[in-house]
């Protein structure tokens, strides 16, 4: 998921120069801060959920409870990470690092935050790590008190651009000198320094399934494919249209390896990996993909949403459009599949969210739920892992717990 990724780099690099007239200009946004628009209601009592959500017991999906910051300033989440074992949640605000406990609601810590913009948790959930910068320092902290244990210089010229491979523990930074530094946070060291392009802004890093592979995105509409543990450069992609400038923004490997998918403007650009051919220019309305972006798993099925009217699934055996999702397009748009892909819960700021049925998409069907979410102002959302619980993220700052509850 991305969490306004292009904004947060934009605001690393211009730190300190932002202005603006109070008598004219509405109050700069930091990245955690949102207005309060309205009064929360009262939370309800937390309940544990007891089983994984699946099709057959998805209408008695009910909210167990709440989870807040203990700050009495409203900040919205911006940032988080959860736990391999999905049994806790990390989050980034505007003052604070929080952690909770998703079996029992209970907060866990919070710490001031040190101006960073990415959290992740160690692949054996022993570890925090957050990253702030320029330069890129990764702060290791503590999981039961928030402890900020150490703290590691790595990258003077980086740019805010990050990748993570969760089952490895390796952190890929991007910097404005084109260089892309490989860390390995169990072992605390640098494995890799990658001489990308000079002067070109590099808008995603991106690790392939197995951690061997990382893609390196450029707003030239190039890509370079990188075996970072030998620094060897595997493959350049480009992406030419006649008389028309194409800016690659987010990249995503196909679950099976055998694709690289790149949202651009207006395209999303699909190559395979084996030849290097570019397979597609899959043709998108302006801002079509540059909110949600993901393969559904174990499928060729590609998830586009952004800021134009509908959300698209594209098939990328064909190259055509599987089934389109009306209506929920808008400048603060989420989603998030359930781990199985049977369902998608998709959120639009100010209006709701929406729950799709996806099982019978192969037959070119979807539905959507006349279940009713109550709240207009849910900015992100994430189905975990076990498939217990999803996490509806509201922008005053809370963050609402859905499951199935005890009988």
């Amino acid at each position: 998921m991305r969490l306004a990724l292009l904004s947060i780099v934009l605001l690393g690099l211009m730190v300190g120069l932002i202005a603006c007239n109070p008598a004219s200009v509405e109050p700069t946004l930091l990245p955690g801060e949102r207005p309060t628009a309205t009064p929360l209601p009262p939370a309800p009592a937390w309940r544990e959920p007891s089983t994984a959500i699946n099709l057959s017991n998805i209408t008695q999906l009910t909210q167990l409870g709440r989870i807040e910051a203990p700050s009495s300033t409203p900040s919205t989440i911006f940032a988080f990470a959860l736990s391999p074992n999905s049994t806790r949640l990390a989050a980034l605000n505007n003052t604070d690092v929080i952690s909770w406990d998703l079996i029992t609601g209970q907060g866990v810590f919070f710490t001031e935050r040190r101006e960073e913009t990415t959290i992740y948790y160690s692949p054996d959930k022993d570890e925090i790590y957050t990253i702030g910068g320029p330069p890129a320092l990764i702060n290791i902290l503590n999981t039961e008190d928030g402890t900020y244990e150490t703290t590691l210089i790595a990258h003077p010229d980086y740019n805010g651009i990050t990748a993570y491979h969760a089952d490895t523990g390796l952190i890929a930074l991007a910097g404005v000198n084109g260089e892309i530094k490989v860390w390995d946070m169990f072992e605390r060291v640098s494995r890799a320094t990658l001489i990308g392009q000079a002067n070109t802004l590099i808008t995603d890093l991106e690790f392939s399934s197995d951690g061997a592979t990382l893609a390196v995105i450029y707003a030239d509409a190039s890509i370079q494919l990188w075996d970072w543990a030998t620094r060897t450069l595997s493959l350049t992609l480009e992406a030419i249209v006649p008389e028309q400038r194409v800016v690659l923004d987010q990249a995503r490997f196909s679950p099976d390896g055998d694709y690289i998918a790149v949202s651009a403007f207006p395209y999303v650009v699909v190559w395979e990996l084996t030849t290097g051919r570019l397979r597609y220019f899959l043709e998108i309305m302006d801002g079509g993909a540059d909110a949600v972006f993901f393969f559904i798993p174990n499928t060729s099925y590609l998830i586009t949403i952004g800021s134009a009217k509908d959300g698209a699934i594209w098939d990328l055996r064909t190259g055509q459009i599987a089934a389109v999702l009306p209506d929920i397009g808008g400048d603060d748009v989420d989603a998030s599949l359930s781990p199985d892909g049977t369902m998608l819960f998709t959120s639009t700021y100010e209006t709701g969210v929406n729950l799709w049925n996806l099982s019978n998409l192969a037959n070119g069907t979807i539905t959507r739920s006349a279940q009713e979410f109550g709240n207009p102002n849910i900015l992100n959302l994430h189905w975990t892992g076990d498939g217990l619980v999803v996490l509806m993220f509201d922008a005053r700052g809370p963050i609402e717990i859905w499951g199935i509850p005890a009988a």
